[in-house]
């Protein structure tokens, strides 16, 4: 059974969104800094950071609130391809559509582990979608990652993390 996550933000000058399970509030990811080159998810029971590394932006950092590192995404070559890896597991984001665009992190074997899909007027809501056999604590992770890119795509300037996925 796949789990679904709804995504709204609160208001359009708010950089956080909220995520909500089965109507019920799950947690939030808030965008940090001047140029929100870092986020903090928080799903009550976890606690996640995020924060793009380097001077372009071309990975991003994960760490729990002890400041372990559970995973990163990096991007690579000239196509722009963006790889994961979480907690010792190996995942390629794939971005599918054009105007609707849809995160896929597929793992190893070709399975989408979580899906992103964020829509609206100005993508201010959207869906989580998490497959089964995906651990909670690489779905966690997964979401965030799969945000930053999100954000780092859609970008005006079209540069920084996952500037070219596909």
């Amino acid at each position: 059974m796949m789990r679904t996550i709804a995504v709204t933000q609160p208001a359009l000058i708010d950089s956080s969104l909220s995520l909500l399970e089965e109507g019920t509030p799950d947690g939030t990811f808030s965008f940090r800094g001047l140029l929100k080159r870092s986020a903090q998810l928080d799903l009550g029971h976890q606690r996640l950071t995020f924060t793009t590394l380097g001077l372009l932006g071309r990975s991003v950092r994960a760490e729990a609130v002890d400041g372990s590192g559970v995973g990163e995404f990096r991007q690579t070559g000239i196509t722009g391809r963006v790889d994961a890896e979480v907690n010792g597991r190996r995942y390629r984001l794939k971005v599918i559509g054009v105007l609707a665009r849809r995160y896929c992190w597929i793992d190893t074997d070709g399975t989408a582990a979580v899906c992103l899909k964020l829509g609206g007027l100005v993508r201010t809501s959207g869906t989580i979608e998490i497959t089964e056999t995906t651990g909670p604590d690489d779905a966690s992770v997964l979401i965030g990652l799969g945000l930053m890119a999100r954000r780092a795509l859609e970008s005006d300037s079209g540069s920084g993390a996952a500037g070219g996925a596909g």
